[in-house]
C-alpha cells in the first residue's frame, strides 16, 4: 500500500511538507515525484518552483495555492 498524506505549506521553510504520513512534517523539494489527489483522481506529478511552487503532469502544470493543503500518496 502507498503511504498517503496532504501536501501543505510552510512559510517559515518556504516549502512544501508532507503531513499526516510520518510522525514529523517532512519538506518536499524540486523534483520529487508523488501523486496529487484532483477530484476522486490521483494524477502523477512532479513538483517544481518557478515563480511560484507547481506540479507538472504529462502535459500541463499546476500552480500550488499555499493556503491550500492537498491530498497526496506514492510519498
Amino acid at each position: 500500500m502507498q503511504q498517503q498524506g496532504r501536501l501543505q505549506y510552510c512559510v517559515e521553510k518556504n516549502c512544501w511538507e508532507i503531513h499526516d504520513a510520518y510522525a514529523n512534517p517532512m519538506a518536499m523539494r524540486c523534483g520529487e515525484y508523488f501523486e496529487i489527489q484532483l477530484g476522486k483522481t490521483y494524477l502523477p506529478c512532479r513538483l517544481e518552483l518557478d515563480r511560484g511552487w507547481l506540479v507538472y503532469f504529462i502535459h500541463t502544470r499546476f500552480y500550488l495555492h499555499p493556503k491550500m493543503s492537498y491530498a497526496i500518496r506514492g510519498i
